[in-house]
């Protein structure tokens, strides 16, 4: 990818079987991620047509894996590339007795044929038509291009949480590790708190860091593994499970990959029920510790060294983020 669009990596995660299967979702096939995080997928049996659309993905990351001698693949050649799912063309299956419309949206769009879905825009519009609720459980949260220097502000899904909490009064719980650029991502998720307390309109925004601990000397071994990597986006009707991270490195040159399931009928949400039941014991779980509680306890006066896996001078000296 580096050599490809100067800059990002190949950070899908999906396996396809036989043309009919596969499983997608947030971990990496390694050790780590089977053993040490958490994480969240959806595995797919006996339908060929998704599986094409992961297949469809898979020829494209192939082309462009160009070897050093090699001319560099024609990005404009990938636009001709069929999508057979999109948002406004959804695939409708059955999901627990429900019809459930389906699409395959990915990252970056030089890769995607001109019907696919960018999946940052499928983040958005799954915030975007949030009517009540809005969960959300992702790894990261910053609202920046992190990885380019200088660094650029990238506002797209705080702008839309924004909207969501302040047009339409929106309640949005936030579920994050903190872990990578720990004083941008708190700052950003506090000053997201801070707008969702001043709405009067009944909209919010909760924050909470999951924090896993590590118990036995094994564990502390491997305490920076022990998090949460999940990265899917829930709201009154819809979920999305994704392999990106939520800074904007992740959706301009990097590859990622997301499966958008709605069920409409809210009589029969078997899919979305079980969604909202994961994320509330996530959210209910002991190790999720309050923003404010957060970064009073760890990092203002470090009186709990072990809720914060970063350095409390990252927060303190990061100046220039907090103004």
């Amino acid at each position: 990818m580096a050599r490809v669009f100067r800059a990002g990596v190949m950070h899908s995660k999906f396996l396809v079987a036989d043309d009919s299967h596969f499983y997608l979702g947030s971990a990496n096939f390694d050790w780590r991620s089977l053993n040490q995080k958490m994480e969240l997928g959806v595995h797919v049996e006996n339908c060929p047509c998704l599986a094409n659309e992961l297949k469809i993905l898979y020829d494209a990351y192939w082309a462009a894996s160009v070897e050093e001698s090699a001319d560099l693949p024609d990005l404009n050649a990938f636009q001709n590339l069929p999508a057979l799912t999109s948002k406004s063309d959804p695939l409708t299956i059955q999901v627990g007795g429900t019809d459930t419309d389906v699409y395959i949206a990915a990252s970056p769009r030089q890769l995607n044929g001109v019907k696919r879905d960018w999946d940052l825009d499928a983040i958005v519009n799954v915030i975007d038509e949030a009517k009540r609720d809005l969960d959300i459980h992702v790894m990261d949260y910053v609202p920046l291009f992190v990885y380019q220097k200088p660094r650029k502000f990238w506002p797209v899904i705080d702008d839309a949480i924004r909207r969501a909490v302040v047009e339409r009064g929106v309640k949005v719980r936030f579920l994050t590790a903190a872990l990578h650029f720990t004083a941008e991502s708190l700052y950003a998720l506090r000053s997201l708190q801070i707008m969702g307390n001043a709405v009067s309109n009944g909209g919010q925004v909760d924050v909470k860091i999951l924090n896993i601990p590590a118990v036995t000397d094994s564990h502390r071994a491997f305490a920076r593994e022990r998090r949460t990597h999940r990265k899917f986006i829930l709201n009154d009707d819809t979920l999305l499970i994704g392999t990106s991270n939520w800074s904007g490195d992740y959706f301009a040159n990097t590859t990622g990959v997301a499966i958008v399931m709605r069920q409409r009928a809210e009589s029969a949400q078997p899919l979305i029920n079980q969604a909202k039941q994961l994320f509330e014991r996530d959210w209910t779980s002991t190790y999720a510790t309050d923003l404010s509680d957060y970064i009073n306890r760890c990092y203002d006066h470090e009186t709990r060294r072990d809720l914060c896996k970063a350095g409390r001078m990252a927060y303190q000296q990061n100046t220039a983020y907090r103004t």
